[in-house]
Parts: structure tokens; C-alpha cells; sequence
């Protein structure tokens, strides 16, 4: 008995074994009001393995549905998003699959039904291969994390990368019709904002991977206390976008949807970008405002300039300025330095902020042209790596810009006050045929890919036997 036991433990401790890689496939449900996701995930070991421990990371709020590997895995535990168990003992191999199917009960958001928001978080391992599939009737739009370029086709969006992946999608009826480049859930007409959708990705010299985005309007009252009290519009990832539908809006809507826009091509470019810190892109997007009033003869206020005046019948009208030059010029000769760490949700310096921003892109505009802000983009859609440090962030962006982030600085205030003029009265020509990227994946890349890696695993599963996997046999015979 004492030897049972002795050869039992040696078994157990040959043959329980940490995976050396795996490769994980997804297939997500969105439905109309649940989310399902069926993972499968193929393990592969350096050594022999009989028995596999396993601990995967889920949402906290999931609802195991079914465990397995070729047989059903009943003994398990699954406390505060961790489901830990042991796979059935079966031929010492070199591989293993696992299927987890299990129900997401926080990745629904169905405020704005029939329109329906789907963020899921799924796990993955570090520099291994995370495949997903997406699927939801009436897909409008989606976005994946760091890493993963998304492969769309009708009310499914794909993709591929390594480790852990976040998914952002937008789904639901289109009760109000739909643009070529909006889905709307407002009443407000977007055929303005349709028609001079063009002018973004010409501007920046990249596409958003999905065909359109989501506008939803919300009245005043709603939008307050939905979104926030103090903005018109607000970009929410995944395509969303939501607009303030009053009044006092309605006049520069198209602008603050282009602006919204914007932001959603940021938000695929600078995935990266994990600070808070938003100059670079409120300054893109306030910029495209101001073209875009420009091109519809909206009169707007400047910035560090003048306040504006004009009339409607015998109504005067009158746009102070955003921002003062007697501001600016304080910030530049007394140290100032709070717009490096700049966020508009943090009501100090709210408007100077939004008005810095767009300076530097304008005075850089002005300098290095479009052209200039295409390779800045470029070098911005490169960088395949977290930031989170705010100075290595700014460093990044101001190193693409060739920038000292200071714009119109000068210690002769006559060429202060020149350089500001300039950069209100400047309006650049946007090219009409620009080389565009759209940041998705290509079918047969993703096919190409996906090829090679189940090569590697076929070849784990086909590794001939060794002596440990003979010796464990023999004792396992011996038990028996």
C-alpha cells in the first residue's frame, strides 16, 4: 500500500504540469439581451503531461455554462473571476484543449434600447496567440485593444493578436435609416456631417476599420446627466458617439459630430495611449471644428485673438474669444506647465485648454503642412506599446511633431501677437486624394497567420513518445 501510494505521488508529480503556451479561440454571442462567450484554448507543454492544473481569469460576474476538455470537467471552483480546476487524466500527451462556455452578465449595456453597447474583457496569455469572433445581429460598429486589428463582414468583426483582449461593440435596429458613414439614434440631420465625413481621414491620413459610426442625440436634461453637464458631445470608443440635441446645439451640431469623429480615429490610432491627458486630441478635433465652420461660413470665435461680432436681422451676435494673448502670454513668461498633464473633464483651465490645443495644431499645420501632420500619424500609428507615463506620452507625440510645445512663443510681444493673428486667419487647403490607411486586418493575413500557429500545435500533438511518458505508463499498468 505504502508503495501504491509512493508511485501515485510520483505520477501526480510528473504529470501535473504548467503549460508552456497556449493558443486561445473566441466566439462571442451578442444577443438581444445576453452575452455568451464560447472560449477554446489549446495548450501546449515542453514536457509530457498527463494531468493539466489550470487557472483562467473570467469577468467576475460570469456564469459557467459548461467546462470540458474531451470529456466534461465537473470538479471545479470559480470565486471572484478566477475558475481554477484539473483536466480528466488521460494519454500523457504534449498538448491539451479546453473549452470554457460561459455567460458575461456585465458585458450589456442596453440604456438606449433597441440600440444595444457590448464591452466584454476576455483573457489571453502573454505573447501568445488570442483569436476572436464577434458576432451580434445589426452590427454598426466595434473595436478591439492594443494589438489587435479588427477584420470586419457582415454583423461579424474579427481579429487577432497576442494576450488579452478588450471589445467594444455597437449594435442594434436602425430605426432612424442610416448616412454611408453614420447610423443615427436622433432625429437631428446628419447629411452635412455624411458629406464632409471625407475630409477626416484626408486630414489625418487614417480610417476608422469599421464602415460607421453610432450618433446617438439626447436631449439636454438626459445628456447631462448621461454624459456630462458642460460638453456637446462626447466620443465613448467602439464607434459611439453621443451629441447634446438642444437648441442652443443646433446651429454648429455638424461640427461637434465631426469633432466626435475625430476622436473615434484617435482612439484607433493611439490605442497606446493609456493616460489621460488630452491635448493632442482635443486639439486635432477642435481644429477640424474650425475647418469645418469655416467651410459651412459659420462665424466662430477665435483663439488668444479678438471676440467677433454679427448680425442676424437686427440681432447682434458676439463670440469672445477663447482665451486672451494676455493668458497665454502669462503661461509662457511665468513657467506654466499644466497643459502637459491637461484633461477637459477637470474644469480648470477647461477653455484655455481646448484653445493651447488647437493652437499647436494650427501653428504646426501652418508650419509643416498636411503632409507634415500625415507622418506625424503615421509615427503615432506605429508605437506597439502601453504608455502610461505622462511625460513619455508627451515626449512621443512632441518628438513626432519636432515641438517644443509652445506655440507662437516669442519674447518680442509685437511677433507674439503676429504669429496668433496668423494662426486665426490661416485656413490650409485639405488634399482631396491623400493615401488613407484604414487600420484593420486583412482576411488572408489573419488566415496566414492563424495557419502557422496551428502548425505549431499539430506539431506538439505529434512529438514521439519519450521515456517519461513509457515510464509513467508502466506505472500506471502497475496500479491498475
Amino acid at each position: 500500500m505504502k508503495l501504491k501510494n509512493l508511485l501515485l505521488s510520483l505520477i501526480l508529480l510528473c504529470a501535473v504540469i504548467t503549460p508552456a503556451s497556449a493558443l486561445v479561440k473566441y466566439d462571442v454571442l451578442f444577443t438581444d439581451a445576453e452575452v455568451f462567450v464560447n472560449s477554446t484554448v489549446k495548450f501546449t507543454s515542453d514536457s509530457e503531461v498527463d494531468i493539466w492544473d489550470l487557472t483562467l481569469k473570467l469577468p467576475k460576474h460570469s456564469e459557467i455554462i459548461s467546462l470540458s476538455d474531451e470529456e466534461p470537467i465537473f470538479d471545479y471552483t470559480f470565486d471572484n473571476g478566477e475558475l481554477r480546476f484539473k483536466t480528466n487524466r488521460d494519454n500523457i500527451r504534449f498538448s491539451e484543449t479546453v473549452n470554457v462556455y460561459y455567460r458575461d452578465l456585465d458585458a450589456l449595456d442596453r440604456t438606449h434600447y433597441p440600440l444595444k453597447i457590448g464591452k466584454a474583457s476576455l483573457f489571453g496569455f502573454e505573447d501568445e496567440f488570442t483569436e476572436v469572433t464577434v458576432r451580434a445581429q445589426d452590427l454598426n460598429s466595434g473595436s478591439l485593444s492594443l494589438g489587435f486589428e479588427p477584420y470586419f463582414e457582415e454583423d461579424v468583426m474579427k481579429g487577432l493578436g497576442k494576450g488579452a483582449v478588450n471589445v467594444n461593440i455597437v449594435y442594434g435596429a436602425r430605426d432612424f435609416g442610416e448616412y454611408e458613414h453614420y447610423v443615427p439614434y436622433t432625429t437631428l440631420d446628419l447629411t452635412k456631417a455624411d458629406l464632409m465625413y471625407d475630409m477626416l481621414p484626408q486630414l489625418t491620413g487614417y480610417d476608422v476599420p469599421f464602415e460607421k459610426f453610432v450618433v446617438v442625440g439626447l436631449e439636454d436634461r438626459e445628456y447631462s446627466e448621461v454624459v456630462d453637464r458642460w460638453s456637446d458631445g462626447r466620443y465613448e470608443g467602439g464607434g459611439l458617439i453621443y451629441i447634446r440635441d438642444d437648441d442652443e446645439n443646433i446651429k454648429h451640431y455638424t461640427a461637434v459630430v465631426l469633432h466626435e469623429t475625430v476622436h473615434g480615429i484617435n482612439a484607433e490610432v493611439m490605442k497606446w495611449d493609456l493616460t489621460e491627458v488630452a491635448w493632442f486630441d482635443e486639439g486635432i478635433a477642435k481644429y477640424v471644428e474650425y475647418l469645418v465652420n469655416n467651410q459651412l461660413d459659420n462665424l466662430q470665435p477665435e483663439i488668444f485673438g479678438e471676440d467677433v461680432s454679427e448680425f442676424s436681422g437686427l440681432t447682434k451676435y458676439t463670440y469672445l474669444s477663447r482665451g486672451t494673448s494676455d493668458e497665454l502670454w502669462d503661461y509662457y513668461h511665468n513657467g506654466g506647465d499644466f497643459m502637459r498633464t491637461w484633461n477637459p473633464d477637470v474644469s480648470e483651465h477647461r477653455d484655455f485648454g481646448y484653445a493651447f490645443g488647437e493652437l499647436v495644431i494650427r501653428d504646426f499645420v501652418r508650419q509643416d503642412g498636411i503632409e507634415g501632420l500625415h507622418r506625424v500619424y503615421d509615427i503615432l500609428a506605429d508605437i506597439d506599446k502601453k504608455v502610461d507615463d505622462v511625460d513619455e506620452r508627451n515626449q512621443i507625440i512632441l518628438n513626432a511633431m519636432s515641438s517644443d510645445f509652445r506655440p507662437c512663443y516669442s519674447r518680442d510681444r509685437a511677433a507674439f501677437e503676429a504669429c496668433l493673428r496668423e494662426a486665426n486667419t490661416f485656413v490650409p487647403e485639405i488634399p482631396l486624394h491623400a493615401e488613407v490607411k484604414k487600420m484593420l486586418l486583412e482576411e488572408e493575413e489573419l488566415s496566414k497567420i492563424l495557419e502557422l500557429e496551428e502548425t505549431e500545435i499539430e506539431k506538439a500533438q505529434q512529438r514521439p513518445s519519450t521515456f517519461l511518458q513509457k515510464f509513467l505508463n508502466w506505472l500506471a499498468e502497475i496500479l491498475s
